[in-house]
């Protein structure tokens, strides 16, 4: 997240200004606009398409900005608890990085990873990095599943 809030990621355009030459510079994921880190985590249909599945599955409202900066700054100023908020950003994390990982799947490995799956990937991950970095409280991943905001 450091890198995209820097926007350092190496997404086609900054390829491309820095001087690489790069048969296309419109994003993979969907070949309508220049892959920019805004567009990949945030305009993108294929963003879109994975905000809405993590906002059904935390039952809140993620929404459409200009970039993961300011998607980070919606999640700091929801009207929900300090150790709420530290949950809600580890899973839009772990979507970004979900979000990365199967773009360069696509590009680099012909797009093995079916769309389907990346809800699901996040919802695992996030368990994972949260339960095994959290001494706090155990719950289980159904749990997880039915409520993951209230693992504080």
């Amino acid at each position: 997240m450091w890198l995209v809030s820097l926007d350092r990621l190496p997404t086609r355009n900054n390829l491309a200004y820095k001087g690489m030459d790069m048969p296309s510079i419109r994003c993979p994921l969907c070949d309508n606009f220049v892959e920019t880190c805004d567009h990949v985590f945030d305009s993108c249909e294929f963003a879109s398409y994975v905000r809405a599945g993590v906002s059904n599955w935390l039952q809140i409202v993620l929404l459409a900005l200009h970039g993961p900066a300011e998607l980070l700054h919606l999640v700091d100023t929801m009207q929900i608890s300090m150790e709420k908020k530290r949950v809600v950003e580890a899973i839009v994390f772990c979507g970004c990085w979900s979000i990365w990982k199967f773009r360069n799947d696509k590009v680099f490995n012909k797009g093995k990873q079916r769309k389907e799956y990346i809800i699901d990937n996040i919802i695992v991950y996030s368990y994972l990095w949260l339960s095994n970095r959290t001494k706090k409280k155990y719950m289980s991943l159904v749990e997880w599943l039915s409520i993951p905001l209230s693992f504080v």
